[in-house]
């Protein structure tokens, strides 16, 4: 396990993060935040997992949780104001985002291992 391709893996997975809400925006592409959130949690991993090649589900499981603990804080600085700020309240209405994002980006560094195994192979058999 190299730590140096494992930050490399973490900073292209965030940079692909921005990029692709960023174009999903600009786009402006009506599409559920869940399946927004799946697909970009997805792309970003397999792509994060390309370049680490090995040990990257812990980093990448962690930079899910990080980024889903900053987007309910964030939530829940915006409802404070009401009166009505609750942490369950906000886990409960994005319960389906943050499960199913996990999953995608777990099965995403899978994939992004795979197809970076696939790829050395072939550069190892010419």
């Amino acid at each position: 396990m190299k730590p140096k391709r494992i930050w490399a893996g973490l900073a292209i997975a965030v940079i692909a993060g921005f990029a692709i809400t960023e174009a999903i925006a600009l786009a402006n592409v009506a599409i559920s935040p869940a399946k927004e959130a799946v697909a970009t949690g997805f792309v970003t991993t397999v792509l994060g997992a390309f370049v680490a090649r090995r040990g990257f589900v812990a980093p990448a499981l962690g930079l899910w949780l990080l980024s889903w603990a900053v987007c309910v804080c964030i939530l829940y600085w915006i409802v404070e104001p009401t009166g009505q700020a609750s942490i369950l309240r906000i886990l409960q209405y994005n319960y389906q985002s943050i499960s199913l994002s996990g999953l995608a980006m777990l099965v995403g560094t899978f994939v992004g291992r795979a197809i970076a195994q696939r790829v050395s192979n072939t550069s190892a058999a010419t």
